[in-house]
């Protein structure tokens, strides 16, 4: 079966672009440390659940479909990837699978006794037809109603995951 992803790239080609890019940052990884940096000062995030994405889920329509997991499969590969590449060094994995798959299951994730509620997990903030969220402005846009979506665009994360997601990587870098 030929999938469309991009660039009419079959499956097989996905889970090899997916692997190569995992062992890409392996690449700067290493070299960042064969050129002094110190390996424990290192952060990598890995990849969420592609298969969340409402581009994966036709907009929260189609939450067991095909394209959700095929995507699913993807993101997996390239984590697999990337923790077995940088599993000898004392690189630290933020963990951005847990993270989104956390609110996915409870519309909230708790960081530090502060508990950040998301009001949409599902859907886009933007309906439109383009895939880039940064010429996104919500259809019938309402101050306020989209600021708690956990997606901007139909991969992309909104600001407020963003803002989130930050608080989540410095509780995780401070301790």
């Amino acid at each position: 079966i030929k999938y469309l992803i991009t660039n009419n790239a079959t499956p097989e080609q996905a889970v090899s672009k997916v692997q190569n890019a995992a062992d890409d940052i392996f690449y700067d990884v290493t070299y960042l440390i064969k050129h002094g940096a110190n390996a424990s000062n290192i952060y990598v995030i890995n990849l969420p659940n592609l298969g969340i994405t409402p581009e994966a889920t036709n907009n929260g329509k189609d939450t067991g479909g095909f394209k959700v997991r095929l995507f699913e499969s993807l993101s997996k590969e390239f984590n697999q990837r990337l923790e077995k590449n940088l599993h000898a060094t004392k690189v630290h994995i933020i963990d951005a699978e847990k993270f989104f798959d956390d609110i996915v299951k409870s519309k909230y994730i708790k960081i530090a006794d502060t508990k950040y509620s998301f009001s949409n997990i599902n859907q886009s903030a933007c309906n439109f037809d383009g895939k880039n969220a940064l010429m996104c402005v919500p259809e019938n846009y309402e101050s306020g109603k989209y600021d708690k979506y956990l997606f901007a665009g139909q991969v992309h994360p909104s600001t407020y995951t963003h803002k989130v997601f930050s608080v989540y990587m410095k509780n995780i870098i401070s301790q």
